[in-house]
């Protein structure tokens, strides 16, 4: 059933996709599903950015790696959207985000003031965040420790734009 997915999804690529998402089980099957809508929405943010780049280089991408004590409990893992309680500072359960959750709160929110002051997430004091340039695909990984590392994943990427998916 999973082959005729990717073929039914890919198409003529489905040889391709099923190197890139292997599946030799239902669990890795279904492991690849997930990762595959997280590379959809990976995709999306680097077409756009990669269109925007063309008219101001002043562009900035990350990926959000941060996994809350909650999320190691229930093997959730970091799912699209689970940043967003990191950039308000607002955490529904506290608890449940522990001590290094406000600390990567208060590191976004001095890049974000930095970027709504000046339209630039650089600032004295804070790691160099790149411009996202589509030569040289840099990003920043919100994570502890943040760190500025290279876009993983782009012939997943690739692959998804190429097969008309986004």
């Amino acid at each position: 059933q999973y082959d005729g997915m990717l073929s039914s999804i890919f198409g003529l690529q489905a040889p391709h996709a099923s190197l890139l998402y292997p599946a030799q089980d239902t669990d890795m099957a279904l492991s690849q599903l997930t990762m595959f809508m997280s590379d959809g929405f990976a995709s999306g943010a680097r077409s756009i950015l990669r269109n925007m780049s063309e008219l101001n280089p002043d562009c900035w991408m990350y990926r959000f790696d941060y996994e809350s004590p909650a999320s190691l409990l229930t093997g959730v893992g970091t799912l699209h959207g689970m940043e967003l309680p990191y950039f308000f500072g607002s955490f529904p359960v506290p608890l449940a985000y522990g001590r290094g959750s406000q600390l990567l709160s208060q590191r976004i929110g001095n890049y974000l003031e930095a970027f709504i002051r000046t339209g630039n997430p650089n600032a004295s004091g804070l790691q160099d965040w790149p411009r996202f340039d589509p030569a040289n695909e840099q990003l920043m990984e919100l994570d502890l420790p943040m760190r500025a590392a290279p876009l993983e994943r782009a012939t997943q990427y690739d692959l998804i734009q190429q097969s008309g998916l986004w």
